[in-house]
């Protein structure tokens, strides 16, 4: 999404785009002026969205195609892009979150495709650090895809010395068909990058977040399986046979939930430190 340029019979010289952009890419004067010489655009589109003329120029085939960048979007999307605070209270947003549980009990339905894309749209949203954007996905809703890496990772911990293996080994010996990694849910996203740095994890956990918050409203639970990122990150063949890439930093397996929570569980307050002056 490299800006161009600025359509100067659009622009009202407010200066918005200058004073929001985290590069320093814009001036303003006499007339907005957009320069680029070292390369430094984070492409994350503030300019664009803060823009009240749509004078911010972006050579992207296609993208007024999708509903989300049309310059007369539905009025809900205007609203919720100049006041996200009128989309929900804080009570609603606060139970929201509060009511978020890791799922182990799935359903065998499938999840549409049509609600996958629904996850995928909120998830392309999701901030980076530099808005590097260097997640790579494998995605499997194939059931036969999905035991074979839930064998292949249940194998990887129970080699592996601690609790964790060893608890997952009894299981297995006790009931040999039961799944400890996936817990039959019907889909798998696997979520890595190329390099390993703090930074790719905390993306991670961002993007990861958005699935499963998205997955929330529609009825769907989730759970975030390090049974799985472990060995995919351990047996690079058991990764290379699902064509992962790089390092893995999430492994959520998501369908529709057996199991109704009936409260929310305690929690104890955070501590929270002011240092002294």
């Amino acid at each position: 999404m490299t800006i161009s340029g600025i359509d100067k019979e659009k622009c009202n010289n407010c200066g918005l785009c200058a004073k929001d952009c985290p590069a320093r890419l814009f001036t303003y004067g006499k007339n907005v002026q957009y320069s680029d010489p070292f390369g430094v655009c984070l492409q994350c589109g503030h300019c664009i969205a803060i823009c009240p003329e749509e004078a911010i120029q972006f050579p992207i085939k296609g993208i007024f195609e999708d509903e989300t960048y049309t310059s007369d979007p539905p009025s809900t999307a205007v609203s919720a892009v100049k006041n996200p605070a009128s989309l929900i209270n804080y009570e609603q947003l606060h139970l929201f979150l509060a009511s978020n549980r890791s799922v182990r009990q799935f359903k065998s339905d499938p999840i549409p495709p049509e609600i996958q894309e629904q996850l995928w749209a909120t998830a392309r949203f999701a901030a980076s650090g530099g808005n590097v954007r260097s997640w790579n996905f494998v995605k499997l809703d194939n059931p036969d895809q999905i035991s074979t890496l839930a064998k292949g990772c249940a194998e990887v911990m129970m080699s592996l010395p601690g609790p964790y293996g060893k608890f997952i080994k009894a299981v297995h010996e006790k009931n040999p068909d039961e799944d400890m990694i996936f817990r039959k849910a019907p889909l798998v996203m696997v979520i890595s990058t190329p390099t390993k740095s703090d930074t790719d994890g905390v993306n991670t956990g961002i993007i990861g977040l958005y699935m499963q918050l998205a997955a929330q409203s529609l009825g769907i639970g989730s759970l975030w399986v390090g049974w799985a990122q472990a060995p995919l990150n351990i047996d690079k063949d058991l990764a290379q046979t699902i064509q992962m890439k790089g390092h893995c930093w999430g492994v959520i397996v998501f369908g529709y939930p057996r199991a109704k929570y009936q409260r929310l569980p305690p929690r104890s307050p955070l501590e929270i430190k002011t240092p002294e002056k």
